[in-house]
């Protein structure tokens, strides 16, 4: 039992989980896409921002600016000056001393101006400047956490063109298309050629690196914003050396003049990292919140429902085990509200109520009775009480069964009852051996069968589960073959299972009886912790089932020969237009026919069974 229910548990637990992790996987991927612009807007923000500041900065010592990107761009092929600095007030330093050593009393930009220094002044000054805005805008560039800074100077007549053949291979390369990089955020050393031909480093900062951007989809924002003057709404996407990248690009004009464009890069792989870690961290804090709302609703289903079931499953284990009618009583005191398991353990109870009764007729009867004849009537009566005899008429089918005993009582039964109002039962049955101990086991059977499909499962559980119980002393080692089918009267969807008896027959609306082959499971209460098989069959409107005992097929003529499945089967598809009724019937002559005046071998019971829903209203 503790098995059982904890599996209960742990199937609704699985459910939750699937369910969460649908729910989490569908948040995840809404969560991105809903993200993704955001986050790519935030980053062209952040752009703008750098631009925006930086272009302030410059725009603040625009006349010193001027000059420097003047200077830079007549002497840059000249100029010699180490990679390598980490800070510029050495450079600063060495500029203040030697202004001061050929200048002495003057103050710059008041009594002198930059472009009027001495040329050995103006190129320690530029080390200064230059120094200044490189690690100005490496430093802009983690601050506002970008990818690439830099400073390009457009189309300028004085760029180095003498390289790009060997960039891009011999042609005829004009300036105005040149991208020159006067402030380069990543830093490139010079190199030369030693005596082996290998190139190496000279330790010398690498100026005025010239690249050809041609008026392409490549270059388009770029070109557009220099040639309008006027910073864009948007960036450009391209692929360089570092991949895939939005670059997004603000025109530098002091007193209306366009000196270049300030550019600021983000790589694309640094944006879906951005978006990534947006998304696991609004997943994961659902995450938190699906686990805390799993937890609370297994607590409360298990509270609610499984202990309930878990105490009603023990009290039908007790009965099985004691035989105490009193359980009944301990059930019906346990019973609070109206719901579907208040209902189930107030029928439960009368089932434990009714089955006690009938096992004490039984009983009283067996006592009673001393001669195997009235043994065997009192067995006949009470079994032909317990088979339902008033037969439903419902819209959705019809149906009927009948169980003619031998003259010899066996264990033959059969069953229908309504689970819900759109689940019915069918089952037919046949217990081994004859007599008190086969009506007996019969009687136990059918209530166990009966009590048990009432309850939450499928057919494979009820067989698995009465299989358990009878099999508990068994001491007349009896056993039953059982087929029992659930049938949704909404959808038509038959699921059913086989406990070793005769194969069913189905025929198809306007088509013929055929059998149903399938493979058996052992009988009920043949060996313990048997697993039982369930199979579907989706009926149709006109669609019938006839159900049968080994009665039918192994009847015996006075020759000796049996009946058969394949006559059994002729004579269905030779009167397949009679109702259910009618069509039991005629079987029942046919055999008659058949044995003439031989005694019946052994019980007869057949169940017929029409389905009449209407697809279209399915």
């Amino acid at each position: 039992m503790k098995k059982k229910t904890q599996g209960l548990t742990f199937q609704c637990a699985i459910i939750f989980t699937i369910f969460s992790v649908c729910m989490l996987m569908l948040t995840g991927v809404l969560t991105y896409v809903n993200q993704t612009k955001t986050y790519t807007e935030q980053c062209l923000e952040k752009a703008r921002a750098l631009d925006s500041y930086l272009a302030k900065l410059m725009q603040a010592d625009s006349h010193d600016v001027v000059h420097y990107i003047d200077y830079y761009m007549d002497h840059y092929k000249d100029i010699k000056m180490k990679w390598d600095f980490d800070e510029y007030q050495t450079a600063f330093e060495n500029f203040n001393n030697l202004f001061n050593e050929k200048y002495p009393g003057k103050t710059l930009g008041v009594d002198i101006q930059v472009e009027d220094l001495s040329d050995d002044v103006q190129e320690a000054y530029f080390e200064y400047d230059h120094q200044y805005w490189v690690l100005t805008f490496e430093s802009a560039k983690e601050a506002f956490d970008m990818s690439y800074t830099y400073f390009l100077v457009m189309g300028d007549p004085r760029s180095r063109t003498e390289d790009l053949a060997k960039m891009y291979g011999e042609g005829n390369y004009d300036t105005e298309h040149t991208a020159l990089y006067l402030i380069d955020g990543e830093r490139t050393e010079a190199t030369e050629t030693n005596e082996n031909g290998e190139e190496v480093g000279t330790g010398y900062l690498w100026l005025g690196d010239t690249y050809y951007n041609a008026v392409d989809k490549q270059h388009e924002v770029e070109w557009e914003t220099w040639n309008t003057g006027k910073t864009l709404d948007r960036y450009q996407e391209w692929d360089n050396e570092w991949g895939h990248t939005y670059s997004y690009y603000t025109p530098l004009i002091i007193d209306g003049r366009k000196l270049g464009l300030i550019v600021a890069e983000i790589d694309v792989e640094t944006v879906n990292k951005g978006l990534l870690r947006t998304t696991l961290i609004q997943t994961g804090g659902i995450a938190v919140i699906l686990i805390a709302l799993i937890i609370i609703v297994l607590f409360a289903i298990n509270r609610l429902y499984i202990s309930k079931i878990e105490d009603l499953e023990k009290n039908v284990n007790d009965y099985a085990a004691e035989k105490n009618v009193r359980i009944a009583e301990k059930i019906r005191e346990n019973i609070k509200g109206k719901n579907e398991i208040a209902l189930l353990s107030e029928k439960t109870a009368d089932m434990i109520a009714e089955l006690d009764t009938y096992m004490n007729n039984i009983r009283t009867i067996t006592a009673e009775k001393e001669r195997i004849g009235s043994e065997l009537k009192v067995a006949t009566h009470i079994q032909a009480e317990m088979l339902p005899t008033n037969f439903p008429d419902h819209k959705d089918f019809s149906l009927y069964a009948s169980m003619n005993p031998a003259k010899e009582v066996g264990g033959d039964f059969y069953d229908f009852f309504m689970i819900d109002e759109d689940h019915l039962g069918l089952v037919i049955a046949d217990v081994s051996g004859k007599g008190v101990p086969a009506a007996l086991f019969m009687a136990i059977s059918k209530m166990l069968l009966n009590l048990r499909s009432l309850a939450y499962g499928t057919p494979a559980d009820f067989l698995s589960d009465v299989n358990r119980l009878l099999c508990e002393n068994n001491g007349g080692n009896l056993f039953v073959t059982v087929w029992l089918g659930v049938l949704t009267l909404s959808t038509g969807n038959l699921i059913c299972a086989n406990a070793g008896h005769e194969y069913p027959v189905l025929k198809r609306n306007g088509k013929n009886f055929t059998l149903l082959v399938s493979d058996h499971c052992p009988p009920l209460a043949a060996m313990e912790d048997m697993q039982f098989e369930n199979k579907t069959i989706q009926l149709y409107a006109g669609d019938e089932l006839f159900l049968y005992t080994d009665g039918v097929p192994e009847a015996k003529s006075a020759s000796g020969e049996r009946f058969g499945m394949e006559r059994m089967i002729e004579i269905l598809n030779n009167n397949k237009e009679l109702s259910p009724k009618m069509l039991l019937k005629k079987m029942k002559q046919e055999i008659d026919s058949f044995i003439g005046d031989c005694d019946q071998f052994d019980d007869v019971t057949m169940l017929g069974f029409r389905y009449n829903r209407d697809p279209d209203k399915l």
